[in-house]
């Protein structure tokens, strides 16, 4: 146990110092002790990361392999709490895919829970995967609504990284419906946050 929880804190240093493949071969070794010790949250968790990792290294087709085998576990156990991240993973992988509509109903139903539940935090994250979505969709009144939202979260939880990442997806959005100038305003907005993080 201590062991598969050690390999899980090295998979998410490397994940800090954006090293994914690293981070990939520790969850892997993590959860195959997960699969040996039958500890089944613990692997739901392992499957996720491992999605989630695949999607950052462009393996969607991987990350929907695990991500199913998670869903299995849960879907037999019943679990109904601390899904955010499973949902969260596969509807980045849908996305990847260019599968939008699937996408949307994993992002829609972490959005529901987490009104539900006020969680502001993970709030930002579903309304700005929702943005993206009707970006791709052309559904370009739905995406600024879920922009300004997304907007008004980063601003209500006081941060700048949240309100940088919003920038970006505004010039995203702007660029794609051919208001140019906008879209390079958003930019520099974009690199004026992101270098004063840095």
């Amino acid at each position: 146990k201590y062991e598969s929880s050690a390999l899980s804190d090295l998979a998410y240093v490397n994940m800090q110092l954006k090293n994914p493949a690293k981070a990939k071969e520790y969850y892997q070794q993590s959860t195959v002790l997960s699969k040996k010790s039958g500890e089944p949250i613990s692997l739901i968790s392992n499957l996720t990361n491992l999605g989630g990792i695949c999607n950052q290294l462009g393996q969607s087709d991987s990350a929907l392999f695990y991500l199913n085998e998670a869903w299995v576990i849960a879907n037999a156990l019943k679990v109904k709490t601390d899904l955010t991240f499973l949902r969260n993973n596969t509807g980045n992988a849908w996305f990847r895919k260019k599968e939008w509509a699937k996408a949307l109903q994993y992002f829609r139903l972490n959005e529901q829970e987490n009104m539900l539940i006020n969680d502001k935090d993970q709030l930002w994250y579903d309304v700005l995967n929702m943005a993206d979505v009707y970006i791709e969709m052309t559904q370009y009144d739905s995406a600024k609504i879920y922009l300004e939202n997304a907007m008004h979260l980063a601003k209500e939880l006081h941060s700048k990284r949240k309100e940088a990442d919003v920038f970006s997806l505004y010039s995203k959005y702007y660029s794609r419906i051919g208001k140019y100038e906008l879209a390079y305003n958003s930019l520099q907005q974009w690199n004026t946050y992101d270098t004063s993080l840095v």
